[in-house]
C-alpha cells in the first residue's frame, strides 16, 4: 500500500509541474520550437490524475498543431520517433485521447496506425 501511495504522490507532483508550465492554448512554456515529442504522454497522465481541462487543452493543441489529415502526428524531433519507433508517440496519443473522450483525435490516429500494418506479417 505504501508504494501505491508513493506512486500517486509522485504522479500528483509531476502533474502539478506540468500544470505550472501549461499555457492557455495547451502548449508548454519554454519551448521555442515545439514538436509532438513534448506532448504525446501528457493527455493520458493529466486525465487519469483528474486534470481534465488541462488534458483537453493539450489535446486541442495536438489536434490543431500536430495532427495531419491522415491522422499521423508531426513534426517530430527525436530521430527514434521518425526512423525507428514511429508509432510509439501515436499509441500514447491514442490512449490519452480515448481516456479523455477525444475520439476526434483518437479515431483518425488509430486509423493511421492500422494502415501501417503489413498485410503479410502483421
Amino acid at each position: 500500500m505504501k508504494r501505491t501511495t508513493e506512486m500517486w504522490e509522485r504522479a500528483r507532483r509531476g502533474c502539478l509541474w506540468l500544470l505550472e508550465r501549461q499555457r492557455a492554448d495547451g502548449s508548454w512554456s519554454g519551448l521555442s520550437d515545439p514538436k509532438v515529442d513534448a506532448f504525446y504522454k501528457g493527455s493520458w497522465v493529466l486525465t487519469v490524475t483528474g486534470h481534465l481541462a488541462a488534458s483537453q487543452r493539450l489535446l486541442g493543441l495536438v489536434s490543431r498543431r500536430f495532427q495531419r489529415p491522415d491522422g499521423d502526428f508531426a513534426p517530430r524531433g527525436h530521430p527514434w520517433h521518425t526512423n525507428v519507433h514511429h508509432l510509439y508517440p501515436n499509441a500514447y496519443l491514442i490512449i490519452g485521447a480515448m481516456v479523455a473522450g477525444r475520439y476526434d483525435v483518437a479515431v483518425p490516429a488509430a486509423t493511421f496506425v492500422l494502415g501501417q500494418q503489413d498485410p503479410r506479417h502483421g
